[in-house]
């Protein structure tokens, strides 16, 4: 059978990336898998309801640090 050409999003169905969260071709994830050890413990105490339109502080100065902005 012939198959398209090479391109970066037809690459991805050859590889298998551990996390890929900005395709639809990666293979099904356990939920086990994302876990490590701590996960269970932080996600209890999680507040689940509407959170700010910009979102979550922590993440967003997280985010900020890696990018070296402010």
């Amino acid at each position: 059978m012939d198959r398209f050409a090479k391109n970066e999003i037809i690459a991805l169905l050859d590889e298998h990336p551990r996390f890929n969260l900005g395709e639809s071709t990666s293979r099904d994830l356990m939920l086990g898998e994302l876990l490590d050890g701590g996960v269970m413990e932080r996600l209890a105490a999680v507040r689940l309801g509407y959170g700010s339109s910009q979102g979550d502080e922590g993440l967003r100065k997280h985010v900020a640090n890696l990018l070296e902005v402010t």
